[in-house]
Parts: structure tokens; C-alpha cells; sequence
């Protein structure tokens, strides 16, 4: 018997039954276990879902009033708000993977984490929860929505590279069959990328391809509203209209898209030559009440749209009716806008370039978002430009006046000035009917509307916002103190005005105009004592005589002239205004020192329209006429004409002759041998070495006010010597900019301003500002072209030196051991060249200063 045969079988029923309840009751705990743990994942993962679907509605129904004059995102940033329900979500997400790693909801979880840090704006975790997602979800449509959501986030963090490099390489991958929604989004995207990089044509085709598998209506709208964007900066207004229209769904519940879209339609629509439509339109939308609260903006448009059609008399009603309009106060921007097209207006129709120049500071002073204007909106510029002008044409009117008068025989001189006096009797006539009328009238006090609290907090600090009691105080100063000048001593002045300078012959038969001086200071003697009340003063002081003096009068109208020219060809980019006037100085100084300048000018000028017949024809008769002139060799590199032997020739004698001053100057500093070099730069301006001896005869001075045997000697001549310097220094300047030494020149400039009354930032009322701003000095000089290229971010302190109009006469390093850099050189000669500041004030009167300034320089990546 073999050793197991004692044992009874276990199938006996009994243990049949026992084994089966045993194996009832673990099964039972077994799937009692699993429905708890299932339960509890279902209920955490469902209560933060419901929390992120309610965080997620009221950040969709926060709408943005987008910016029409900048690209728009295809998808609408996210605002921040809901901020608790976030945190709910990513609290219950963190627990289903925390404590249900292999539940069927982790995907879903990861997935609603990196949503929730997108719309906290916390857009780089986002990125990394959907790379996350990415690596470990096996649901091919899962992977594909971590792509989409991890380029949304790229593009928040402004990573258009990254982002343009990530999502191409996923989109051309063969890994995917993609889903027809996700790869459109995923196109736009791409297209939205290309925007950033300014690269309009590949955007274009992006956003096309995008578009076609849209099924949000209010993405959709979006994106053609970006797509019309794209296609205007291609110049495409006609397909630009196209995708405006369909971007004005009026079903899209964004009605900032929608708006902004029809008034896009409208401007393409005159961008296309069709301004009876587009009028049309933009008065059918003023009578909307659905833009209502847009009455202002549209206003605007119906306006340019009249006067893009040449209809300036209609425009410039609507736009008087705009600023003065009280139905719907039109925005900051429309306001600038409605100033500018006036200034248009006046500068182009009327060519009235004072009242230009008027309208556009007054457009300057409206802009509160620059982005929220066009990119080309330059009010501030073109306001200094043409007041400059304005400045330039009133004082080419004076001098011509005064030249016109001083070539007068006396008997028409006399008749001149005795109607110039008749003309000021009566003005003082009527200025005085005008004071004792006004101070007939009285307003009291008490006439003026009292104001509650309220509103004084609604209109200002002494309720300067309200017109109306502004302008019953006015009513009121005027009418007790009349028209009175606002400044000191007005009585005393007014008493000089009426004081009387007769024109009669001295005794030694010279026109008592050449010691008016004198006179003046007598009559100013007498109004001191009470003299001299009831008579009126004509001020001859300026007027040129002497032929000497006209002809200094003629080189003054001469520079003028040029000076005008360079405004309208540097500044205003004027090229046929700046031809006329670089002209007028040939034509009529041909004597003028300026006359080679001019041509020389003149010739650039027809170059920058491509003109190079007229510029090489320019270019010869200026080596013709002024072969001596340092521009005549100047022209002739550039045109590569050879000039004639004699000019080189001339060049040999007068070095030899600028070394024979050198050898026979004294050994010491001496007023005479500075007057010798400044004869030999007069009587020799063309000479190679003119600026040299200029520069030499500088030293000379300087070393003259710095020296002397005491402080009485120093103290004595230091003013004249200081002055003489100046001079020089500022003839180098104007008439030598390519001088080698300019870099020292300038140093001495500012050395000397300082001894001259120069106040430091301390001293001022406030720091100067950059008119126009620093993205505009950098994008004028094309440094931030370069900028971008080397992806430089960094601030620059440099010390400036502004002249009292705010014009740089100096930048330098604030820091002597600062370590050398050729962008911040370039960026100095930037500033020399094309910034201007405010003026600097101290005490209220514009000043020599000097101050430091932080120079911020940051690379665009957007524009990189």
C-alpha cells in the first residue's frame, strides 16, 4: 500500500460547501473594495471638473475690447478671474493622481491641470503639464490636444520661435492621423506665429489653411478677422474686405470682433478708391443704435472717408462737429486722429503749414495708448517738424521786410515807418477802447455757479475739467483786471511801447538810426522819470543799412532758405519741397557761402528719388562753379568724376600757405596769432585745413581765458575769450561736421556751456524727456533692427547735454571706466543725430543742463 492511500478524499460534499462559501464571502470583499476605491476617484476627479467648467465659463464670458490697429490673437487671452475654482481643480486633479495613479482618469487630470495653470496665466507649468500629458497618455487624440494647448501656451510666454519650430515639427510629423479640428487650430496658431515674426505671406497662407476646419464661431471670427489683418499689410484690400466680412458674423457673441470688423470693412472699402459705399456704410452704422456708444469713433470715419474723396470743405465740418459733438464723448484716439486729418488738411489742401503744425501737437496731446494709434502715427514729429518750419518761413518773411526797408531811399523810408507808426497808434488805440469798455463790465463772484463736492471731486482740482465755470472766472479776471499782460512790470513796459523814436539825421549827417541804441536807452532814461506817455516806439534797431549789413541780411535769408530745405528732405521726407528750396539758394544767393552746400544738397536730393541724371548733372556744375569747395570733391567721389589738376593744385598751395601761419605764430598764446588762423579759415573755406586752423585758433582763446598772471587779469577777459571760443567752436560745427577731431570739439562744447551757466538734473524743474520716445529713436536710426539681430537687452546711463531748445550738444558715457561698446557708440551718434528732448526748465525758463539718463535697449522678438 502506498503511503497516501489512508487518506479520504477531500470531494466529500461537506468540503464542497465549504469551499464555496469561503470563496463567496472573499469575492464579496473583493468587489466591495473596488466599488469603494472606483467611487472615490469618480467623486474627487467630478467635483474638480465642475469646478474647472466654472471657472472656465466666466473667463469666456470676460470679452476683451480687441485693439483693431495691432494683430489679434486667434484664440483670446485669458483674463484672470475664477482664481479659486482653478485651484479646486488642480487640488482635485493632483489627488487622482496622487492617490489613483492607475485609474482610467489620469489622463483626463493631467490634461485639466495644465488648462487650469493656462487660464491662472500661469502659461509655463501649463507648457510643462501638456509635455507631461504628451509623454504618458497612450489616446492618440489626447496627444493631439496636448500639442495644440502646449503652442497656445509657447505663444503666451512670447516663445515664437520655440513655438513656430514645436508646432511645425508636429504638424508635418507621420505620426498622427490628425484630428480636422485640432490641426486647424493648430494651423492658425502656426499662422499667428508667423504674424509676430512680421512674415506676412507665409501667415497669410497659414491662417487660409486654418480657417477651412473651423467650427467655433467666435474662433472663426477671430481668425478671419486676423486674416484680414495679414492680407492689408500685403496690400490685398480687396480680399482684406473679404475676410472682414466674414469676420462680422453678427451671431459671434464677441461683439468687439464684430464691431471692429464691419469698420474694417468700411476703411477697405475706401482704401479701394470707393468712397460713396464706404460713406454710405459708416452713416448707416452711426444710426445703429447697436453702436451707439461707438457715435464718436464712427464719426471719425465718416469724416476721413470725405476727406480721402477730396471732399476737405465736408470733412473739416464733420470733423469740427466731432470734437464738439455732445451725444457720445469719441475716445482719446479718434481725437488725435480727427486733429490729425486736419492738420492734413491744412498742410496739403491749404498749405497752411502753421495751422499744420498747430493741429498735429494738438493731436500729439491726445495720445494716451500709442497702440491703439497706426504704426505710422508720428503727430509729435511732424508737430516739431512744421514748427519749425513755420519758424523758418516767419523769419525768411522779417528778414526780407527789414532787407526791403533798409535798401529804401529816405523819402519812401520815411513813409514807411510813419505807417508802421499810424498802424501802432491805432492798435494801441483800440487796445485801449477795448480796456476801458471791459472795465465797464463787472463779474461778480457770486455769479458763478456754486458746485457741490461731488462734482469739484468729478471736474478737477478747482473744477479745471469744466469749461463752463472755467470760463466764467476767466470772464470774471477779465472784466475787473481787463486784457492786461500776464507777466511783471506790464505797466512799465507798455509805457516803453509808447514811447517815440523819430528818424532825423545826427549832426555829422549819419542816420540816427546807427546810434538807435543810444536812443532807446534815452527814451527808457526818460520813461523811467515818467517821460514820454501817449507816443509809440519803432523799434530800427535791426534793420540793414549798411551794404555791409544787407549782405549779412542776404546770408541769413540764404541759410534760412537751407534750412528749410533740409526740413522738408531730413525730417518731413519732402523731396520736391526740399528741391525748391535747396534751388531758391542757387538761384538767388549764388554768392552765398551756403550756394555749394546747396547744390551739393540738391544733388542728394535727386539720388534719393532715383533721379541720377539730374544728380550727376547737379554734381557737375557744382565742380564747374565751385571747384574750390571741400563739396566739390566731396561730389566728385561719389559720382566718381575726376577733378580738374588745378583743384588739386590749389589744395598744395594752400597747405603750404596754412604752414608758412603755422611757423610765423607767436610761441605763446596770443590774441593774434588766433586771428591769423581764424583769417586763413574765412579767406580759405574751402582748404583742406579750414577746420584745422579753426580748431587751433579755439585752443588759442581757450588757453588765453584760462590763463593770466592773477584772478583780475583772468576775471577781466574771461567773458570775451569764452565768447570768441563759442564761436569758433559752433562755425566748426556748422560747417565742418565730417572735422576729425568733432568728437573733441563737442567735449569742449559742453566744457564751455558749463562755464557759461550750465544746471545740472538737480537744478531743474524736472528731467528732460525724449520727444517721440525711445522705440522711436531706435527704430529711426535702425538700431533696433540691429538690436533685435543680437538679442540684446540692457540700459545704457549715458550723460546728455541739451542746448535750451532740448537740442543735444552732447552724450557721453555717465561712467569714465565703462567698459567700451560699438552699439552704445552708435547709440550715442543716435541720439546726437535724431533725438530731441524737452526743453529744460529750471525756474520756469529754459536752460543750458546737463543730466544723466537711463537709456533702456531691449530686442523684439517679435520683430526679430
Amino acid at each position: 500500500m502506498r503511503q497516501y492511500d489512508n487518506i479520504k478524499p477531500l470531494c466529500t460534499p461537506l468540503s464542497v460547501l465549504l469551499l464555496f462559501l469561503l470563496l463567496v464571502t472573499g469575492c464579496s470583499n473583493t468587489l466591495k473594495s473596488g466599488w469603494t476605491d472606483f467611487n472615490a476617484y469618480f467623486n474627487t476627479y467630478y467635483n474638480g471638473k465642475t469646478s474647472f467648467d466654472r471657472g472656465v465659463s466666466q473667463v469666456r464670458s470676460q470679452r476683451e475690447d480687441i485693439n483693431p490697429e495691432r494683430p489679434i490673437g486667434v484664440y483670446q487671452k485669458p483674463v484672470q478671474t475664477a482664481q479659486e475654482d482653478f485651484i479646486i481643480a488642480i487640488e482635485k486633479s493632483a489627488d487622482i493622481l496622487r492617490f489613483h495613479p492607475t485609474s482610467g482618469y489620469v489622463d483626463k487630470a493631467i490634461e485639466m491641470i495644465g488648462k487650469s495653470y493656462f487660464y491662472q496665466g500661469r502659461f509655463f507649468p501649463a507648457s510643462q503639464k501638456f509635455l507631461e500629458l504628451y509623454a504618458t497618455t497612450s489616446s492618440e487624440k489626447t496627444r493631439q490636444r496636448a500639442v495644440l494647448w502646449r503652442g497656445r501656451s509657447l505663444i503666451e510666454l512670447e516663445n515664437y520661435n520655440e513655438g513656430l519650430s514645436y508646432l511645425q515639427s508636429q504638424l508635418f510629423s507621420s505620426d498622427y492621423e490628425w484630428d480636422d479640428e485640432i490641426k486647424s487650430g493648430i494651423n492658425l496658431l502656426i499662422g499667428q506665429l508667423y504674424v509676430h515674426n512680421r512674415e506676412w505671406e507665409d501667415a497669410a497662407r497659414y491662417l487660409s489653411e486654418g480657417l477651412e476646419g473651423v467650427n467655433d464661431r467666435e474662433l472663426r471670427a477671430r481668425a478671419n478677422f486676423l486674416h484680414g489683418q495679414v492680407l492689408e499689410k500685403l496690400g490685398q484690400e480687396r480680399e482684406a474686405f473679404r475676410a472682414y466680412d466674414r469676420a462680422s458674423d453678427p451671431a459671434n457673441p464677441d461683439f468687439s470682433v464684430t464691431y471692429h470688423a464691419m469698420k474694417k470693412k468700411g476703411q477697405m472699402a475706401r482704401k479701394t478708391g470707393d468712397y460713396q459705399w464706404a460713406y454710405d456704410f459708416f452713416v448707416s452704422m452711426t444710426r445703429d443704435d447697436k453702436f451707439f456708444e461707438y457715435q464718436g469713433d464712427l464719426l471719425y470715419e465718416v469724416a476721413r472717408t470725405l476727406q480721402e474723396s477730396g471732399d476737405y470743405a465736408g470733412a473739416m465740418e464733420e470733423y469740427d462737429d466731432l470734437l464738439h459733438q455732445n451725444l457720445h464723448s469719441p475716445g482719446r484716439e479718434s481725437i488725435a486722429k480727427t486733429y490729425f486729418g486736419l492738420a492734413e488738411i491744412y498742410r496739403d489742401h491749404y498749405q497752411d503749414y502753421t495751422l499744420a503744425a498747430a493741429y498735429y501737437d494738438s493731436s500729439a496731446q491726445q495720445i494716451a495708448d500709442l497702440s491703439r494709434l497706426p504704426e505710422d502715427f508720428n503727430a509729435r514729429l511732424l508737430a516739431d517738424s512744421y514748427g519749425a518750419y513755420a519758424n523758418l518761413i516767419d523769419r525768411v518773411q522779417r528778414l526780407d521786410s527789414l532787407l526791403h526797408l533798409g535798401s529804401l531811399p529816405d523819402e519812401e523810408f520815411d513813409a514807411a515807418i510813419a505807417s508802421v507808426r499810424e498802424q501802432k497808434v491805432q492798435e494801441a488805440e483800440q487796445q485801449e477802447a477795448e480796456l476801458q469798455s471791459t472795465d465797464d463790465r463787472m463779474i461778480m463772484a457770486e455769479d458763478i455757479e456754486p458746485t457741490d463736492a461731488a462734482e469739484e471731486t468729478e471736474n478737477g482740482f478747482l473744477n479745471h475739467r469744466n469749461a463752463r465755470v472755467m470760463n466764467q472766472v476767466s470772464q470774471a479776471f477779465t472784466a475787473y483786471w481787463g486784457p492786461r499782460p500776464l507777466i511783471d512790470n506790464w505797466r512799465r513796459a507798455e509805457a516803453v511801447r509808447i514811447a517815440v523814436i523819430n528818424r532825423t539825421n545826427n549832426g555829422d549827417g549819419t542816420p540816427a538810426t546807427e546810434s538807435g541804441g543810444q536812443v532807446i536807452d534815452e527814451m527808457l532814461e526818460e520813461e523811467e522819470e515818467g517821460a514820454g506817455d501817449g507816443q509809440v516806439i519803432v523799434d530800427l534797431s535791426d534793420i540793414p543799412f549798411t551794404e555791409e549789413e544787407r549782405a549779412e541780411t542776404r546770408e541769413q535769408i540764404a541759410e534760412t532758405y537751407y534750412e528749410i530745405g533740409n526740413v522738408f528732405f531730413l525730417t518731413l521726407n519732402m523731396p520736391d519741397s526740399a528741391i525748391q528750396r535747396y534751388t531758391g539758394v542757387i538761384e538767388k544767393f549764388p554768392d552765398s557761402r551756403l550756394a555749394p552746400q546747396a547744390m551739393y544738397s540738391l544733388s542728394e536730393t535727386y539720388h534719393s528719388v532715383s533721379d541720377t541724371v539730374k544728380s550727376r548733372e547737379v554734381a557737375e556744375n557744382l565742380i564747374e562753379k565751385y571747384p574750390e569747395s571741400r563739396f566739390a570733391k566731396q561730389i566728385a567721389e561719389s559720382h566718381r568724376i575726376t577733378l580738374e589738376e588745378t583743384v588739386m593744385n590749389r589744395q598744395d598751395s594752400l597747405d603750404q600757405r596754412y604752414r608758412d601761419i603755422l611757423d610765423d605764430l607767436d610761441e605763446s598764446p596770443s590774441e593774434a596769432n588766433a586771428e591769423r588762423l581764424k583769417t586763413f579759415a574765412a579767406t580759405y573755406p574751402d582748404s583742406e585745413k579750414a577746420s584745422l586752423a579753426l580748431y587751433q585758433a579755439a585752443t588759442e582763446f581757450i588757453s588765453l581765458a584760462r590763463g593770466g598772471d592773477g584772478p583780475n587779469r583772468k576775471s577781466l577777459y574771461e567773458g570775451a575769450y569764452w565768447d570768441s571760443t563759442r564761436v569758433v567752436l559752433a562755425d566748426i560745427s556748422k560747417n565742418y561736421a565730417s572735422f576729425p577731431a568733432m568728437a573733441r570739439v563737442e567735449l569742449l562744447q559742453e566744457e564751455i556751456q558749463a562755464e557759461g551757466g550750465m544746471f545740472t538734473g538737480d537744478q531743474l524743474d524736472e528731467i528732460p524727456e525724449l520727444i517721440g520716445g525711445v522705440e522711436e529713436l531706435l527704430n529711426q536710426s535702425g538700431l533696433q533692427q540691429q538690436i533685435n539681430s543680437m538679442s540684446i537687452s540692457t540700459t545704457y546711463r549715458l550723460t546728455v547735454t541739451v542746448d535750451k531748445t532740448g537740442q543735444p550738444t552732447g552724450v557721453r558715457p555717465a561712467a569714465e571706466n565703462e567698459d567700451h561698446s560699438d552699439l552704445r557708440d552708435e547709440l550715442i551718434e543716435a541720439i546726437l543725430v535724431h533725438a530731441r528732448f524737452t526743453p529744460p526748465l529750471a525756474g520756469g525758463q529754459p536752460v543750458n543742463a546737463r543730466f544723466e539718463w537711463d537709456i533702456p535697449v531691449k530686442y523684439d522678438e517679435f520683430r526679430r
